[in-house]
């Protein structure tokens, strides 16, 4: 069985919140792992945050480990989509299919 580290992320990933909680995923991140990126309080995302977000997912292809993304509510999932990291970041709709993902290695990034 694969072990899988949870991430959470903060209320508000902005240019105060997102350095450290990138710092965090990125620590998360091993060589061929697996890791889960909740986004469940996440209420707020600026550009700083989605910066977060792909530079994780760069940092994840990069040693050959699995991501993915779950969690994300309303106001988060339309930045993400308006900036257009919404088709390139491995996003789930639910932690089991975020699980399952990482698992059967569907989330590495392109």
């Amino acid at each position: 069985m694969t072990d899988i580290v949870e991430v959470h992320l903060p209320p508000r990933m902005d240019s105060r919140t997102s350095a450290d909680a990138e710092r965090a995923a990125l620590a998360a991140i091993q060589p061929a792992g697996a890791v889960i990126v909740r986004a469940d309080s996440v209420v707020y995302m600026s550009a700083a945050g989605i910066r977060a977000l792909a530079t994780l997912t760069r940092a994840a292809k990069a040693c050959g480990a699995r991501v993915a993304f779950t969690g994300f509510g309303v106001a988060a999932t339309e930045c993400l989509e308006g900036s257009g990291f919404a088709a390139v970041l491995p996003t789930f709709g639910s932690l089991d299919q975020a699980r399952r993902a990482v698992v059967s290695d569907r989330s590495r990034p392109d």
